[in-house]
């Protein structure tokens, strides 16, 4: 399974950052995505394993990360 992270500048202009190895290693620079571009952007999960599976992360997520 490969893990990424769908970064959406702006809510208009999407890019995918990875692949990485682990949903930790991918949650990591979710994090750090939040922390460097803010509240303004869509920061999503993507798996791709036989398939695609994108999901959001829950409103706690970012919590204490800032």
């Amino acid at each position: 399974m490969k893990h990424y992270v769908l970064f959406i500048e702006g809510d208009v202009e999407p890019g995918l950052v990875g692949p990485y190895g682990s949903t930790e290693e991918r949650d990591s620079k979710a994090v750090e995505l939040k922390r460097e571009h803010g509240d303004e952007h869509g920061i999503y999960w993507l798996n791709v394993v036989n398939g695609v599976t994108l999901g959001a992360y829950h409103a706690g997520f970012f919590m204490g990360e800032e």
